[in-house]
């Protein structure tokens, strides 16, 4: 039997894995290509903003920060379909990106020093809401 090591796949094979485990309510057919575009669209830049000019406290691996931020998404979502499931189809998307923008705050820069925090969170907002 072969292993692989996560790291020797990338973030993204290991994110569509989780996807198929999450919750079929908002991890379906329908959702899973606009989760991932998100995925897509901010991941990779902010983990080169990471590696190129943060200090983290810690050093987990790209896997390892990019899974914590997925778990964080999930619980995020997870609480919102349970709160309100008669609602589910008319703010999922919104939802989506709200959980995203927290989870990416936490999950990646959440173990990082100050100074590296000040520059993350400069970086961040030029990307997201410019």
């Amino acid at each position: 039997m072969i292993y692989f090591e996560p790291i020797s796949i990338g973030w993204e094979a290991c994110a569509l894995s989780w996807l198929s485990k999450c919750n079929p309510v908002w991890a379906n057919a329908e959702y899973k290509p606009i989760i991932m575009a998100m995925l897509n669209w901010i991941i990779p830049d902010c983990l080169k903003k990471k590696k190129k000019n943060c200090q983290q406290i810690l050093k987990p691996g790209d896997i390892n920060i990019v899974m914590t931020t997925l778990s964080i998404f999930e619980m995020l979502l997870s609480d919102a379909i349970e709160e309100t499931p008669d609602e589910n189809a008319k703010f999922i998307t919104s939802w989506f990106q709200a959980a995203i923008s927290y989870a990416v705050i936490w999950g990646l820069s959440g173990n990082m020093d100050t100074e590296s925090r000040i520059k993350f969170d400069e970086f961040y907002r030029e990307v997201c809401f410019i």
